[in-house]
């Protein structure tokens, strides 16, 4: 497999409430809640205007659950799609005209799609086999002149990459034998203590 690791990987589908919801002549639970939205949609814009500046400023994602939620999607390497939906009656001329200035500040907000990968030591250690073992095959062609047309210079470049991955794995490697080690000698040093422990609470007639 090309990709080693565990990948993560996560969709979130949320239905924003619209302007109408705030106009709605509601009283009691009905009214907190639409205050609870308003509140949300309040920060979801203030989210997006800072993020569409560019600029390394605080994000107050922890303003309310609606950014919270938004927080892994708006601040990560996923892709997103955000439909604006607007009416073109005259009487909803205002909530038209803020609802377009909120997509064209959403618009100016640039994430970049990334694999969401974990790696762990032996999957890294077997990427770099790979890799050493790719390396070989193109330095035993060159040396056989299956591949034409290339230069000294590209032949040394392969074999540095060739002395470097081995370098790297060669040390991910001893790393390991050293954490090996050290876990032996503490399990030794237990192991003795706990004899000598043992021993020691034997009562003497006994012996």
């Amino acid at each position: 497999d090309e990709y080693d690791g565990v990948t993560f990987s996560q969709l979130n589908l949320i239905d924003l409430a619209g302007s109408e919801s705030s106009k709605t002549e509601t009283t009691g639970l009905r009214r907190k809640e639409g205050s609870y939205i308003n509140k949300s949609l309040l920060t979801l814009g203030t989210v997006i205007g800072k993020l569409s500046e560019g600029k390394a400023s605080h994000i107050p994602y922890r303003d309310s659950k609606l950014t919270r939620l938004l927080q892994s999607s708006l601040s990560g390497h996923g892709h997103v799609s955000l439909i604006c939906t607007v009416t073109p009656a005259s009487s909803s001329m205002e909530e038209t005209h803020n609802t377009l200035k909120f997509a064209s500040r959403a618009k100016r907000v640039e994430i970049y799609a990334s694999r969401n990968k974990i790696i762990d030591e032996r999957s890294l250690i077997k990427k770099y086999q790979r890799e050493i073992s790719n390396l070989k095959q193109e330095l035993d062609q060159l040396r056989r002149g299956m591949l034409v047309g290339v230069s000294h210079e590209e032949i040394m470049t392969l074999k540095q990459q060739l002395e470097e991955g081995q370098v790297k794995m060669q040390s991910r490697l001893e790393e390991e034998e050293e954490a090996k080690a050290a876990l032996m000698s503490r399990i030794q040093r237990l192991t003795k203590l706990i004899l000598v422990s043992s021993k020691n609470s034997i009562p003497a007639y006994l012996g």
